[in-house]
């Protein structure tokens, strides 16, 4: 009777319901994954994501795990993603990819329309008429999708919005971005700040005050700070207020969360999400089971990292 009603609930009941849904929806304006990247190529605007942690911790409904909520990050992210700011592209996920699902694998299509279940009470208040939204999946272009040519096109895109560019990486203690890829190849520079992998909302203002600092340098040693200096938050919910603080005090800033680990799964070819030896991968069963890779170039690694809060 489980395995029926299992059954029933994903492939009739929930695409139908969603369905119902989307008619409900606001009449918003939504990017897919590829065309978010080549927005953020062609406007001089930041970017933040929400995803379905991210919602969850909204709504009440949860947390992603190594981030515990609480009402003052609720507030603050609520705050951002009610923002209707030019210069800042907000992410969105489950709307926008429940109109697009035939480039999604089965797994995908049922967790979107998950997503679409839980929280589409909380899209109906808070998404606004005529606004626009990114897709929030540009940063997993590769495990979700039947397509890896697909993946690859949105990679490349991504890797020459890097390019030439002073990067300053705020990023989890173990997630080493661009670490053993190459993601930032193309980057002149990249400076990195460690925040905590866990809970690093608990530290806010120590990464707000050093990534504000290390930016203010850059900006003082470049010509166009704006063309040449890109800040990349790699940091979980945490990241959502900081992009706009950030932006709002001048600089440009793109949440990047997962990109890095879905690019060493799409380098690897892999079929489930698995761990990678030297970065936490928080979405695979083995991923938090710490392991060092002695093939990074630490040496390198470490004259990037400038600041550990």
């Amino acid at each position: 009777m489980g395995f029926i009603r299992k059954f029933f609930r994903k492939y009739i009941w929930l695409p139908l319901f969603v369905s119902y849904i989307l008619k409900k929806m606001p009449a918003i304006r939504t990017l897919g994954a590829l065309e978010t990247v080549v927005y953020l190529q062609n406007n001089d605007c930041s970017c933040v994501r929400f995803g379905d942690g991210e919602f969850a911790i909204l709504t009440g409904k949860g947390n992603p795990g190594f981030q515990k909520a609480s009402d003052q990050l609720r507030e603050k992210m609520e705050w951002v993603l009610k923002t209707q700011q030019k210069n800042l592209l907000v992410c969105i996920t489950g709307v926008n990819n429940c109109h697009n699902l035939d480039i999604y694998t089965d797994r995908a299509k049922y967790h979107f329309r998950n997503i679409m279940a839980m929280f589409y009470k909380y899209f109906l208040k808070t998404l606004k008429e005529n606004a626009l939204y990114g897709d929030c999946q540009f940063t997993r272009p590769y495990m979700d999708t039947l397509n890896r040519e697909y993946a690859e096109k949105i990679f490349d895109e991504i890797k020459e919005l890097f390019r030439n560019k002073k990067i300053i990486l705020i990023e989890g203690e173990k997630t080493r971005f661009g670490v053993g890829n190459d993601l930032l190849q193309g980057a002149e520079s990249i400076k990195r700040v460690l925040a905590p992998s866990v809970n690093a909302f608990d530290k806010y203002d120590q990464i707000l005050q050093k990534a504000l600092e290390i930016a203010s340098v850059e900006k003082n040693n470049t010509i166009d700070f704006r063309g040449e200096v890109l800040l990349l938050l790699a940091l979980g919910p945490t990241a959502k207020p900081l992009v706009l603080d950030l932006t709002n005090a001048g600089y440009r800033a793109i949440d990047i969360g997962h990109l890095d680990i879905e690019y060493e799964w799409y380098l690897r070819g892999a079929k489930k999400k698995v761990s990678i030896p030297g970065k936490y991968v928080n979405e695979a069963k083995d991923g938090k089971e710490w392991s060092e890779n002695p093939e990074f170039d630490f040496a390198q690694y470490n004259r990037e990292v400038v600041a550990r809060i």
